[in-house]
């Protein structure tokens, strides 16, 4: 009886015309999802733009040959940096000024350097005292010779030798700056995910399934929207009810299921297909226990509004707030979501 209930409904969803735009739907979300770029917090690009300038060419050089965790990247043009920096390809970047030799000579300290960064660098001050320091390297011979009369009342050219002597001195010695380094045993990481795991394109599929799940509750505020169910006893009627929520999502999670593999953001053909039936059949449940407490569809519309926000915010869809809230990893499994991502 029971499979003979789930075929007539999943033939009376697949006669809908409105049912139909939901895979529609998400193919063209996740087309869109995933094109985007989310910024990696473990980025260590940083982008320069030089203006053809031999001065910060110099610069460049020097950051390439510098030991450093971070990798600079050069851009010909403003333009590709900025591009570069929306894109989440490089963190943060720099913008040398036109002319940038001949305003340093001149003392000019105003908009040399323009740092470009966007909310979500995570490492632009440690760039910033990167550059600063090779510029200082570069430039730490013109300041020391510039700042002679300041420092010994008369411009005296007999103390240019000692002056430059000291400053290649100190800048090939550590004896103002020593770094010990101490080797520290490191316990073994297990395999589990990393906190920091996000999964896009699995949590717009499954907010889809979601509020499709509940678009198939709430035809019972409609007209006619129980049907055949008013013929049953409450029993049959959950159980009829049940199988109409597995039958409107058949389609739509085996679109879920191709579009995750068609975009390479896959964790595995099993894990998918059991992440995904785990999604469906827990899904359906909750959907039906839930729903009891709806009496309207005004009700229905805010709380599931709502539920999907939750489930944002607890599931790492966009950002994984577990890494700070380990509890979450928990209580996210309250929620139908949970269980997919």
């Amino acid at each position: 009886m029971e499979k003979t209930w789930y075929i007539l409904q999943l033939k009376a969803e697949m006669k809908r015309k409105t049912w139909w735009i939901i895979p529609a739907a998400m193919i063209a979300v996740a087309l869109l999802v995933s094109q985007m770029r989310i910024p990696n917090g473990e980025n260590v690009s940083v982008g320069l733009c030089l203006a053809e300038d031999p001065m910060a060419e110099a610069i460049a050089a020097g950051l390439s040959q510098r030991e450093s965790v971070f990798e600079f990247i050069v851009f010909e043009k403003e333009s590709e940096l900025r591009k570069a920096l929306e894109t989440a390809e490089i963190d943060s970047g720099f913008l040398f000024s036109e002319e940038f030799e001949e305003k340093v000579k001149k003392g000019c300290s105003k908009e040399l350097i323009t740092f470009l960064r966007t909310p979500f660098s995570a490492k632009g001050t440690v760039a910033k005292e990167t550059l600063y320091a090779v510029f200082l390297e570069k430039y730490g011979e013109e300041i020391l010779l510039d700042g002679r009369k300041e420092i010994y009342e008369e411009d005296r050219k007999d103390l240019v030798p000692f002056l430059l002597e000291r400053n290649a001195e100190y800048l090939k010695s550590e004896e103002f700056f020593r770094t010990e380094v101490e080797a520290i045993p490191v316990q073994e990481t297990s395999d589990k995910e990393e906190l920091t795991d996000i999964y896009p394109i699995q949590g717009i599929m499954g907010i889809f399934l979601f509020v499709l799940l509940w678009m198939t509750f709430g035809r019972r505020f409609e007209g006619n929207g129980r049907g055949i169910c008013l013929a049953l006893d409450r029993k049959r009627q959950k159980r009829f009810e049940y199988l109409g929520y597995l039958a409107a999502v058949t389609i739509p999670s085996v679109t879920g299921i191709g579009v995750v593999m068609a975009v390479g953001e896959s964790r595995g053909v099993v894990i998918e297909l059991f992440r995904m039936f785990l999604l469906v059949f827990i899904g359906a449940l909750w959907v039906s226990i839930v729903g009891g407490w709806f009496r309207s569809s005004m009700a229905l519309s805010a709380w599931v509004l709502a539920f999907v926000v939750i489930q944002l915010v607890l599931c790492p869809v966009l950002i994984n707030i577990s890494a700070y809230l380990p509890a979450v990893n928990y209580i996210k499994y309250l929620f139908p979501l949970g269980w997919y991502v």
